[in-house]
């Protein structure tokens, strides 16, 4: 027997005969959890009629037989070692250093899972091995074939799911593991939003609501609570929070022009229908609008609500006329009109 000392390990190689035996073997996962599995690769000009393994390094060759072997190690170093017998007698053997790798701790987190949001991964996997490191992640987010190997990724679901997330992770060593979690994305609160009118004339409001209960509600203008009063225009918005998820309603408030109200000072009610009516142009603009005429004696004439544009004089006699439009409450305008035969 000759004994060579390498490093911190010793390889002992033995042989017992003169013709060209030689011991050797592969060895095929050395993954914490995995079999480890043990292939001669021995050659001899003789026939091999024995394989016997020490696999705990006690130079006893009785744990296994059998030119492969399949052995359970836990995480550790190990000496192992294969001896060969021929058929005339001759043997050799070899020792080799078996280092057993823990598998990586594979674990993630993942945060924003509002709907419309990008979903954002962390790697959280560990290692226990000395020395060891990850060269390799492999992200499967579940909706589609897209992958990805960032160790940070981030994805964009475009349904509620639930969706099965797997994270894949390779060490250096060759050692690799997975998990999977399960998560479903969380549709955005509703928004109800109700106006008293998107229009408003200067010097007048509108209100604006939203009816569900929710743990905050924020406009634009800093207020919170169900309702607002809007008394000027411009651009608005509602958001609303409810468990982790936010909505925002965007909505514009227009302010119209009183001055914008244009009554006609004359009409002429003699069937040739030029002049034949009363106009006020842009009265649409008022959502309410109560009109009264008196004739020149403070007696009232005509009285309508909502005005279509429809008086004709009601056979009134010539003469000049006195109106008062009112305009969604707040608004009043005055002035003459004359009629003409």
């Amino acid at each position: 027997m000759k004994k060579y000392l390498l490093g911190l390990f010793t390889i002992c190689l033995f042989s017992f005969n003169t013709q060209a035996t030689t011991a050797d073997f592969d060895i095929i996962n050395v993954c914490e959890g995995d079999s480890t599995i043990f292939i001669s690769t021995s050659t001899s000009s003789d026939s091999i009629i024995a394989y016997l393994w020490d696999l705990n390094g006690n130079g006893m060759f009785n744990d296994a037989t059998g030119d492969t072997v399949k052995w359970y190690f836990p995480s550790g170093t190990y000496i192992v070692g294969l001896k060969i017998v021929t058929d005339v007698g001759g043997a050799n053997a070899l020792y080799k250093t078996l280092v057993i790798t823990t598998k990586p701790i594979v674990d993630f987190s993942f945060t924003d899972l509002c709907f419309g949001d990008s979903v954002h991964f962390t790697n959280l996997t560990q290692l226990t091995g000395i020395g060891d490191s990850i060269i390799n992640l492999l992200w499967v987010f579940g909706d589609t074939f897209e992958t990805d190997l960032l160790e940070h990724p981030s994805h964009l679901y475009q349904g509620y799911g639930p969706y099965d997330i797997t994270l894949r992770a390779l060490t250096a060593n060759g050692c690799a593991d997975s998990l999977t979690k399960t998560f479903s994305i969380i549709p955005l609160p509703p928004i109800t939003l109700t106006l008293d009118g998107d229009t408003i004339f200067e010097g007048s409001s509108v209100t604006a609501t939203v009816a569900q209960t929710y743990n905050s509600i924020v406009w634009s203008t800093g207020e919170t609570g169900n309702s607002i009063t809007i008394n000027q225009g411009g651009k608005y918005s509602v958001t609303v929070t409810d468990s982790a998820c936010s909505n925002t309603e965007i909505f514009d408030i227009v302010v119209q022009n009183i001055r914008l109200l244009k009554p006609m000072t004359l009409i002429t009610p003699n069937g040739d229908n030029f002049n034949e009516y009363w106009e006020i142009e842009n009265i649409h603009l008022c959502d309410q609008n109560k009109v009264t005429i008196f004739n020149r004696w403070g007696d009232k004439v005509y009285s309508t609500i909502n005005y279509q544009n429809d008086w004709n004089g009601d056979n009134l006699p010539e003469g000049t006329y006195y109106y008062i439009i009112e305009c969604n409450k707040d608004n009043v305008f005055k002035g003459a009109i004359n009629i003409l035969r």
